[in-house]
C-alpha cells in the first residue's frame, strides 16, 4: 500500500500531537494540581478521570507507607536539591551494580558478560542523567539488566523531571512561603498517575501491532532464506519501547533501535511512538500555565515552541522527500529510482515523510531514539536535525524542557 503524500502525513501527524498535548497537558496539570498549589479542574470533556482518584489514590499510599515517604512533609528549595541528589545517587548505584554483575543475575538466557568498571560507570550516568548515550549494544545486556536496571531508571530519571515541576510552579504562586512541596510525593505521583498509565497504554498497543514482550526468553533462534540459523535477541521490547520514547529517554534492546520491527513493527506502532515523544514533553509546558492561573502563558510557550519543531521538520520532509544527489548517477552509470525520496538507511514501511518526522521529534526531545540512521539523510534534512540539536531548546525532555525553557 502507498504511503500517503507527505504533507498529508506532516499534516496529520501535527494535528493529532496538537490535540494530544492540550488534552494530555489538562490531566498532567490536574495530577500536579495541589502540589503546584493549584485549583486547576479538569475540563468537561476529561472530568470522567477525576474517578482515577479512587484507583491510583490506594496505591499512592502504599507505596507512601512501603517507602516511608511522607507526602505532607514539605520541603524548601534546599532539602528539594538535596531530595533529588540522593534520589538520582540511588539509580545510579542500583543501575551500576546491575550492569557490572549481570553475569550472575538471574534472567541472563544468553550468559552475556557484565560491563567492565568504566563502561557500567559511563552507562549509569548515561542513564541517571536521562542522557542515554550507549558505548555498548543493546544486545549486550540481559533480560533482567533491561527490566530492572534499564527500565527502571527509564521511568525514575522522568520522573524526577515531572516532580521538579510542581515545587518550580509553586515557587511562583507561593510568595514569601518557602516550603515549596514534597520531592518524594511527586515522583510517587508522577510515576503511578502519568508515567505507568501511558506508558501501559502505548505498550499494549505495540503488542497489539506485533511488538515482541517477554521476560522468559533472551533469544529466537531462526531458519532464515539466504543466512542459514540465526539468533535474534529479544526481550521486553513493547514495555521498554514505549517508555523509552514517552520518558524521552533513547537507548533500547537492539543496537539498530526502533528501526528493527521487533520494536516498531507496523506505521501505526511508529505513528504512536512518534507522537509519544512531543506529546510528553509539550504537555508539561502547557500544564505550567494551568498552575500560575494563565492557560494562555502556557499557550504561547507551547506555541512559540511547536512553531520551530513544525518548522524544522517541514524542512526535514523537503529533505528526504527530495533525492539524495550523491545517489543519482553511480559509476556504472545506472541511475537509481528516488521517486518516493532518499530511502537510504530508513525502512520502506515508513517511508522518508514518517522517518524525518521521528528524526526531528527524537532531537527535539533529546530523546535520542531512531528509526532511521541519521548519517544517511540529505544535507538539507540533517542541517535540521543539527539545527535543533545545536540549540537543544525545543521542548527538551519530560519536566526538564519546561524548567529549561524558564
Amino acid at each position: 500500500m502507498a504511503s500517503p503524500p507527505p504533507v498529508i502525513e506532516y499534516a496529520v501527524f501535527f494535528t493529532l500531537a496538537a490535540v494530544l498535548i492540550v488534552l494530555v497537558g489538562e490531566y498532567l496539570a490536574w495530577v500536579y494540581r495541589d502540589q503546584a498549589n493549584s485549583d486547576h479542574e479538569l475540563p468537561r470533556l476529561l472530568a470522567g478521570l477525576q474517578r482515577l482518584d479512587s484507583v491510583f489514590t490506594p496505591i499512592e499510599n502504599g507505596i507512601y507507607r512501603l517507602s516511608g515517604i511522607k507526602p505532607r512533609q514539605e520541603m524548601t528549595w534546599k532539602g528539594q536539591v538535596k531530595a533529588v541528589l540522593v534520589f538520582n545517587a540511588f539509580i545510579w548505584v542500583l543501575l551500576y551494580f546491575v550492569l557490572y554483575f549481570q553475569n550472575v543475575l538471574p534472567m541472563n538466557f544468553v550468559d552475556v558478560a557484565g560491563q567492565s568498571w568504566d563502561l557500567a560507570f559511563h552507562t549509569a550516568s548515561s542513564f541517571t542523567s536521562n542522557t542515554n548515550q550507549q558505548h555498548y549494544s543493546g544486545e549486550n545486556l540481559s533480560v533482567f539488566t533491561h527490566t530492572f536496571g534499564i527500565g527502571i531508571a527509564m521511568f525514575l530519571t522522568p520522573a524526577t523531571g515531572l516532580a521538579l515541576m510542581p515545587a518550580f510552579a509553586r515557587a511562583f504562586n507561593n510568595d514569601e512561603n518557602p516550603r515549596l512541596g514534597n520531592f518524594y510525593e511527586n515522583v510517587v505521583r508522577g510515576l503511578v498517575r502519568f508515567l505507568l498509565p501511558f506508558a501501559f497504554v502505548i505498550a499494549l498497543i505495540l503488542m497489539a501491532e506485533g511488538s515482541v514482550q517477554t521476560i522468559t526468553s533472551g533469544q529466537l533462534t531462526v531458519e532464515t532464506f539466504t543466512m542459514g540459523v540465526q539468533n535474534i535477541r529479544i526481550g521486553p521490547h513493547a514495555g521498554i519501547e514505549a517508555i523509552k520514547m514517552f520518558g524521552t529517554n533513547g537507548g533500547g534492546i537492539n543496537g539498530a533501535n526502533a528501526a528493527t520491527a521487533f520494536e516498531n513493527p507496523t506505521p501505526l506502532s511508529n505513528l504512536v511512538l512518534t507522537l509519544a515523544m512531543p506529546v510528553g514533553t509539550f504537555c508539561a509546558i502547557y500544564a505550567w500555565g494551568a498552575w500560575v492561573g494563565n492557560r494562555g502563558h502556557g499557550i504561547a510557550l507551547v506555541a512559540a515552541f511547536f512553531v520551530i519543531y513544525a518548522a524544522l521538520t517541514g524542512v526535514a520532509v523537503v529533505g528526504e522527500t527530495g533525492p539524495n544527489v550523491a545517489m543519482e548517477v553511480q559509476e556504472n552509470g545506472l541511475t537509481v529510482d528516488q521517486t518516493v525520496g532518499n530511502m537510504e538507511s530508513k525502512e520502506t514501511r515508513f517511508g522518508p515523510t514518517a522517518s524525518a518526522i521521528w528524526g526531528l521529534s527524537t532531537t527535539g526531545t533529546t530523546n535520542g531514539g531512531v528509526n532511521s540512521m541519521h548519517n544517511s539523510w540529505t544535507a538539507l534534512g540533517a542541517f535540521s536535525l543539527l539545527f535543533a540539536f545545536a540549540t537543544n531548546n525545543i521542548s527538551n525532555g519530560v519536566g526538564t524542557g519546561l524548567l529549561n525553557v524558564l
